[in-house]
């Protein structure tokens, strides 16, 4: 199908979900003059600060930053794909959604894929339930104190031992083996394909819409390895799904938190257990993506790994990576020995909810992870756990919490206020981070990029403080697309004045690539007000919170200068970058600089300014 007719098709979905009774569904609003307002479901906030313009049919967060049109709102509260999205809101105003789906090979692709992976756990899961063989899964699973309710809600199978069962019905429904070699479920040997799962419990792994992505098989006898999970494949990114997310996702939502266990069997004994917000990270090794993932649906998380070494490592880790996505994070303690699944079978949910409610936040967790480590009643185990918690210290930044920590180190250590405040100064002073100047790298989508600690104008990635010169890079580049987005002849001229690689943040230059290969270099007629709908994934959520911050703020630009703002601030970049180069005495290759390589940099630079004065002189001051 051609993009005129996929356009047509967007709008006419787009004009049949009004954006208001959309987010309607999800957000308590309120009408606000022309606009209605509500509490943001993407960040945590007592004043209401989310803004739905219905005449303009956009959404904006004057605390957080995120915005969008409809589709970039149902791709962000239900984490899907703009397909995905686009989808559900036909359904929901009847729509034909097969019209503008057919054409997409890619599309057809997957299906298939989704397909055999929903054949095998419908196999499995028969095998489970209502055969013979199923029994030495069953009397495992109820040994686990597993209840067969749980069985069907989680769609656990059992795959028998048997070299083909898999592969004889795959081949009976007249599906392809070749995909199903690709998804991990079927193997090729000297004599054909032969089932990769074999005698163990099977669980399948679904993304948030409950599509079967991939499986985790566990023996149930002795043999290694214990664990055969999915490769990963065409639907199947380990480290992008929580495991049991699609069936805990609403508790989420409803208790705005939710608690990160490790494996399989931790989620389904919470879940059995009342404890029906729970996920599980496919292991211990948490992504980004995955913090982010979750973050979508609600902005509290407890991680509750398992008690030993590997899951006490694990928990440190993950900490840091929620924290960074904005999560507030706490820190449920085990005893020795358990993990959720243990624990709840032997002393009940009860005992498990107690622990919930006393779960440590970050900081007393990883200040009291330290001092365990050490004898504090030796000086050098003082010394030694000071040392490591400076670190800890210097990343907070309200002060008044610092000092109530500091006052606790104090306690713990015996050691002066005084000098604890002075070694962090010092600390400090040593790790002072340099950012690197000419190619800051972003999260890939615009509204990741706020920091959920969600003051307005903290849109930047909080682990690395960036200097004013690159501040108002960012700004200046995102400033240049706001102003060009849906008008061709702004983004021909930006096309002639600036290469993709001159701009300097990620997020700006990927947004940049895709509209220059849509309308530059395939010869497309694409129609640029309707440019929004041809990019792809994280790109449309940039473009869309671009332009739903235009029209909600009402901005006006001077595009001839911005242009020439930011070729200004291009020429202090490097004027900057020469002049470090100078301050540090080393060149590019870690190198001291030779008298003679000196006076060359400073030529240029003396060049670089007459250039900057002449050809800016508009911008002197600044």
């Amino acid at each position: 199908m051609n993009s005129n007719r996929n356009n047509e098709i967007i709008q006419e979905i787009k004009a049949k979900n009004d954006i208001v009774s959309v987010i309607s569904e999800y957000v308590s609003l309120k009408r606000s003059g022309r606009s209605f307002v509500g509490l943001c479901p993407f960040h945590n906030e007592k004043t209401p600060s989310f803004n739905v313009n219905q005449d303009k049919q956009f959404f904006y967060c004057f605390g957080c930053g995120v915005g969008g049109d409809v589709f970039s709102f149902m791709m962000k509260i239900e984490n899907l794909e703009f397909k995905d999205a686009a989808k559900r809101l036909a359904e929901r105003a009847g729509v034909d959604w097969p019209e503008f789906t057919a054409g997409s090979e890619a599309n057809r692709r997957k299906e298939v894929y989704f397909k055999i992976n929903h054949l095998a756990a419908a196999l499995y899961s028969q095998y489970l339930l209502k055969t013979d063989a199923g029994n030495i899964a069953r009397n495992y699973l109820t040994k686990r104190g597993i209840r067969s309710e749980l069985w069907q809600k989680f769609q656990l199978g059992y795959a028998p031992p048997s070299w083909d069962t898999l592969t004889d019905t795959i081949r009976k429904k007249g599906l392809p083996l070749q995909p199903a070699e690709e998804l991990g479920l079927v193997v090729m040997g000297s004599n054909g394909y032969y089932d990769r799962f074999r005698n163990r419990i099977i669980f399948p792994i679904t993304d948030s819409q409950g599509r079967i992505v991939g499986f985790g098989g566990r023996l149930i006898e002795a043999g290694e390895p214990k664990y055969l999970n999915s490769p990963e494949n065409i639907l199947f990114h380990k480290g992008k799904f929580l495991y049991g997310l699609s069936v805990a996702k609403d508790s989420i939502r409803r208790a705005k938190k939710g608690i990160i266990v490790e494996g399989y069997l931790d989620v389904i004994q919470a879940h059995q257990a009342g404890f029906t917000n729970t996920v599980a990270s496919l292991g211990t090794a948490l992504t980004r993506e995955q913090a982010r993932l979750f973050k979508r649906f609600a902005p509290e998380v407890i991680l509750a790994y398992d008690a030993d070494t590997a899951g006490q490592n694990a928990t440190l880790r993950g900490m840091d990576i929620l924290d960074y996505a904005g999560l507030t994070v706490r820190v449920l303690k085990l005893p020795p020995g358990y993990d959720p699944d243990s624990f709840i079978k032997d002393n009940g949910g009860t005992e498990f909810k107690k622990r919930l409610d006393n779960a440590q936040g970050l900081i007393d967790f990883k200040i009291s992870s330290i001092l365990s480590k050490y004898d504090l009643s030796a000086f050098q185990g003082k010394k030694s756990a000071v040392e490591e918690i400076l670190p800890v210290l210097s990343a907070i930044d309200n002060d008044v919490v610092r000092e109530h920590y500091l006052r606790m180190i104090v306690r713990e250590t015996g050691f002066s206020e005084n000098a604890v405040q002075t070694e962090l100064r010092k600390w400090r002073s040593q790790n002072r981070l340099r950012p690197s100047f000419l190619d800051r790298k972003s999260e890939t989508s615009y509204t990741n990029q706020i920091s959920s600690k969600a003051s307005a104008h903290n849109v930047y990635d909080h682990s690395v403080e960036l200097s004013p010169l690159q501040k108002a890079i960012f700004e200046a580049e995102k400033e240049l697309l706001q102003s060009a987005l849906q008008e061709y002849d702004k983004l021909k001229r930006i096309n002639e004045e600036l290469k993709p690689e001159e701009f300097r943040f990620e997020i700006w230059r990927n947004l940049f690539l895709q509209i220059k290969e849509l309308i530059f270099l395939a010869d497309n007629t694409v129609d640029t007000t309707a440019l929004i709908n041809e990019l792809g994934g994280g790109v449309r959520e940039t473009a869309a919170a671009l332009l739903a911050e235009k029209e909600i703020k009402n901005r006006t630009f001077n595009f001839e200068q911005i242009i020439n703002y930011l070729k200004m601030l291009h020429l202090k970049e490097k004027i900057e970058a020469l002049t470090m180069r100078i301050t540090t005495g080393r060149n590019d290759s870690g190198q001291t600089l030779t008298d003679d390589e000196t006076k060359q940099l400073l030529a240029q630079i003396t060049e670089l300014n007459r250039t900057l004065k002449r050809d800016y002189p508009q911008f002197s001051g600044l």
